[in-house]
């Protein structure tokens, strides 16, 4: 689960990321992001995220978010045999997807859709990819 917030204090220590009441994570100051990898699939959880400095900490309005009831694929592989093409496969884990999307980047920054299959493909090739 990615969050983001805009860091409106200006005395902040560290700020703390609390998911259903309890501390998940510390984070330096001017942090604006945490992205929590342990979220189980189809459940609800609140986040509220607190600014902390010596003499205590201010917390954000809870937000109430709902993961989704799909497995992320897993092996993702890729290959190239000549320089214009990458070759991708992925194990597919989930029988609920309707659709894979294929995301690029080519400065490890802002990322570009490429693609988007029907749900269990066996692989992919990217024409043109570097």
């Amino acid at each position: 689960m990615a969050l983001k917030w805009k860091d409106n204090a200006t005395n902040e220590a560290s700020y703390r990321v609390l998911r259903n009441g309890a501390v998940i994570a510390t984070l330096a100051a001017n942090a604006t992001s945490y992205t929590d990898a342990t979220v189980a699939q189809g459940t609800t959880y609140s986040y509220t995220v607190q600014a902390v400095n010596s003499t205590g900490a201010s917390a954000s309005a809870p937000v109430s978010v709902t993961t989704l009831a799909v497995n992320t694929p897993a092996n993702l592989r890729q290959w190239s045999r000549v320089p214009q093409q990458i070759n991708l496969s992925w194990t597919d884990l989930s029988t609920n997807e309707s659709s894979f999307r294929v995301w690029r980047s080519t400065n490890a920054g802002r990322l570009c859709k490429l693609e988007r299959f029907p749900a269990a493909p066996l692989k992919s090739a990217q024409q043109g990819a570097r």
